[in-house]
């Protein structure tokens, strides 16, 4: 398998694992590494088992991003909430829209491991997997929205972003 490969695999797994700690509402390690060991995880798209070595690439891939996007998760909450305008509540979304759009946020704007454009695509492709009929459309319009705004404005990191975020909205609106 291709590297992209293995790491679109990784990526489903850190998906499941951030959605298991949302539904949750924590995540205890133990029970975390019991989950990464499942066999069932390591498959290609057409359900033949991961040789050892690609396992362990995608079992490390995994961890790193979902760890990555655990530390981060309160941020991307915040940043959510930011781009759909305070008027929902990020618990009254789909829990798995809501980790969908946790580890793309943190490939493409924390890890800067991949390029928006790819994070996005990769985003949407999954949410196909995992996903609601809209949540497609959804996903990629707020992620489109994230990555508008982090160019547009020019930040650099999400705490940047939440920290002038709210001067900007104060200026354009006047509020």
């Amino acid at each position: 398998m291709t590297e992209n490969q293995l790491r679109h695999i990784a990526r489903k797994i850190a998906i499941q694992l951030v959605y298991a700690a949302i539904i949750n509402k924590d995540y205890d390690k133990d029970v975390l590494a019991e989950m990464i060991e499942e066999d069932s995880f390591y498959v290609s798209e057409k359900q033949t088992p991961l040789t050892s070595g690609e396992k362990d690439f995608v079992k490390k891939n995994a961890l790193e991003l979902f760890t990555a996007t655990m530390e981060h998760f309160d941020d991307t909450e915040d940043l959510l909430r930011m781009e759909l305008n305070h008027s929902w509540r990020t618990e009254r979304l789909a829990p798995v829209d809501r980790a969908i759009i946790s580890v793309a946020v943190t490939e493409f704007y924390v890890l800067k491991s991949i390029p928006v454009p790819v994070a996005i695509s990769e985003a949407v492709t999954i949410t196909h997997i995992f996903g609601g009929q809209k949540s497609s459309s959804f996903v990629n319009g707020v992620l489109a929205q994230i990555a508008k705004d982090v160019e547009r404005y020019g930040f650099k990191n999400i705490d940047e972003f939440i920290s002038k975020y709210y001067v900007l909205v104060y200026q354009n609106f006047n509020i």
